[in-house]
């Protein structure tokens, strides 16, 4: 986004100043440039919520920074000694309106599109080319959202539709999904923050989805759902991926599982699995890995993920291990209690004696609860993966590095694909979770492949299909 207007204080509309928005790596920034004999640019700008601006096409545009105490006009350099240069940077820049208040509930509608967003909306039914209307998908209601005693509305609209011609061609032509996007519409107006987060947890179901990070590329607000759409953009991290993405290489689409049943489940995984969906996306987002972090997430996250999902909680019956305890600790209380360790070593039985369920069982659990048959068509050896993640595990909890030293050695590879591998076995147990049927196991390999265990991964089958426009 980049723009040239004049930008005012609203209780200063007498003082305007020429500038610029530019939006550069997800974060809004105002341009301004003022006669260098001007002492009152800075009074005008500093520490100010709200400016506004009117483009030099007539749009009306609203810059907001949520935490205005700490903004100021910063000095840049410039080879014009009559005025000077200035930068300052917001967290929303809003354009179609003047808005004194945007924070304040305002808006009834938002919707967000994102890239590759089209492969992943294709809507699953064909039909003839010469259908009058364009199948929809359901709309999605997510109850009670983010506990505000409100509903959200979720649709997908404009979605991708492939047409039959009767010359036996198949493609995409009157419905070409060129203004695909997702919208959020609620009965009453709400907080731009709300529509934000709805859009961030969008973001993060289409970053699973897309097994890379899913950039933002336009986003709207609306008073009410008739009404003119507000672009809006907000400071972010972006972590960009060039090549294109093919439908067939997702790991979940709306063709593959109902947006009525997706979005619901979806919202609801955000809090009752958390923080799994917010570390499978996460890592996607961040610029400079730091992959021991990430490791230390996916694997704390699989462990958290047993205990969400109610397996067993004990590693043997209740009657033996009572029996065993008492046992034990019977013969324990034998002991001359006047040795000076003794106090300390009951402390240690008691401690220790507890009837849980081994890190073993519990990744084992997780990897029979994501399907052992996708797992290996994914390349992955649950035994070898079990094995490396206990000792990548430990190391790194109690030694701060998952190898000894910085020799080129086996260990030296394995951080990355216990991340992986880690990563996939996750992405699978959350798709299940969710209620889509298990991927064919062809595309489990088309999705996943290259990310797991094993040294020598079978050939991949071959993607002569890849160009269909259904993708599968």
């Amino acid at each position: 986004m980049q723009f040239h207007g004049r930008f005012w204080n609203p209780s200063r509309p007498d003082q305007a100043y020429a500038g610029r928005v530019k939006t550069k790596d997800g974060e809004p920034a105002l341009w301004v440039t003022s006669p260098a004999d001007d002492v009152e640019v800075t009074h005008v700008f500093n520490r100010e919520p709200v400016i506004f601006g009117r483009s030099t096409t007539g749009r009306n545009v609203t810059l907001w920074h949520t935490y205005a105490e700490d903004n100021y006009l910063i000095e840049q350099a410039t080879d014009d000694h009559d005025h000077f240069l200035w930068k300052q940077t917001y967290a929303y820049v809003i354009e179609g309106a003047h808005l004194p208040d945007p924070g304040a509930p305002l808006f009834r509608q938002s919707t967000a599109t994102y890239k590759h967003l089209f492969y992943w909306a294709i809507h699953p039914r064909e039909i003839a080319h010469d259908q009058a209307t364009p199948p929809a998908f359901e709309t999605a209601v997510l109850k009670n959202v983010y506990g505000l005693g409100i509903d959200a509305h979720v649709q997908i609209e404009d979605p991708p539709v492939v047409e039959d011609f009767a010359s036996g061609g198949r493609r995409f032509h009157r419905f070409n999904g060129e203004d695909v996007r997702v919208s959020f519409t609620f009965d009453t107006p709400q907080l731009l923050s709300t529509h934000q987060r709805l859009a961030f947890n969008l973001r993060d179901l289409l970053t699973f989805s897309y097994g890379r990070s899913a950039t933002p590329l336009r986003q709207t607000l609306s008073v009410d759902p008739d009404s003119a759409d507000l672009t809006y953009s907000y400071r972010q991290d972006i972590k960009k991926h060039e090549p294109q993405l093919h439908g067939s290489r997702m790991a979940l689409r709306p063709g593959q599982l109902s947006p009525e049943l997706m979005f619901p489940r979806w919202w609801d995984a955000t809090t009752e699995l958390y923080p799994l969906t917010q570390i499978l996306a996460g890592r996607h987002y961040t610029k400079r890995a730091y992959i021991e972090g990430h490791v230390l997430a996916a694997v704390a996250a699989t462990e958290r993920l047993y205990t969400q999902l109610k397996m067993p909680s004990t590693r043997f019956s209740k009657a033996f291990f009572d029996v065993r305890k008492r046992d034990i600790q019977s013969a324990d209380a034998d002991r001359d209690a006047r040795h000076e360790e003794q106090a300390d070593f009951t402390k240690f039985l008691s401690e220790v004696l507890k009837n849980q369920p081994t890190f073993d069982t519990k990744l084992r659990g997780i990897a029979a609860y994501a399907n052992l048959d996708q797992i290996k068509a994914a390349d992955i050896d649950v035994d070898l993966w079990v094995q490396k993640t206990k000792k990548v595990r430990n190391k790194l909890a109690h030694q701060g590095s998952h190898v000894d030293s910085l020799t080129r050695d086996d260990d030296q590879d394995w951080l990355g694909r216990v991340d992986d591998s880690t990563r996939v076995i996750l992405a699978l147990a959350l798709r299940r979770w969710l209620g889509a049927e298990p991927l064919p196991l062809p595309q489990v390999r088309r999705v996943f492949r290259g990310r797991g265990t094993q040294h020598e991964p079978e050939p991949q089958p071959g993607t002569a299909r890849e160009g269909n426009p259904g993708g599968e």
